[in-house]
């Protein structure tokens, strides 16, 4: 059984996610140290930096292989979503896509590969132009 490995800075999040199998992790680091696939979704680009890259941060403790699937919006226009449906615009490694597609789609109504690393996140950017 594939284990939920969850942290977030709100406690209500955690606790819903624990009472439906989720473990605990104290920092992103720990998330890292116990997973080989580690997604982000933050509010912007200085919490991604934090995250990532900051004291306690997944690069500290992630393994060799490891892959993070970051779905920040990183975009100081606030969101808006629709329907409530997920769409994926994913960019990077196409063998990356192709290995974690069902991942995402276990998450999402839509997971489409638009292109290299960053390609995702002009996507995800220009579509939120488009449906605000």
């Amino acid at each position: 059984m594939t284990q939920l490995v969850v942290c977030n800075s709100s406690r209500f999040s955690v606790e819903e996610l624990e009472a439906l199998g989720a473990q605990e992790a104290d920092s992103p680091a720990d998330v890292a140290s116990k997973c080989q696939v580690i997604i982000t979704m933050l509010p912007n680009l200085p919490q991604v930096r934090e995250v990532c890259l900051g004291e306690n941060g997944i690069l500290e403790m992630a393994g060799a292989g490891a892959v993070v699937i970051d779905m920040s919006s990183i975009d100081p226009i606030e969101s808006k979503a629709i329907d409530g449906t997920l769409s994926v615009m994913a960019g990077g490694e196409k063998e990356d896509f192709d290995k974690y597609y069902d991942l995402l789609m276990a998450i999402a109504g839509s997971v489409v590969y638009v292109g290299p690393l960053g390609s995702g996140n002009v996507a995800k950017l220009a579509n939120q132009v488009i449906v605000r």
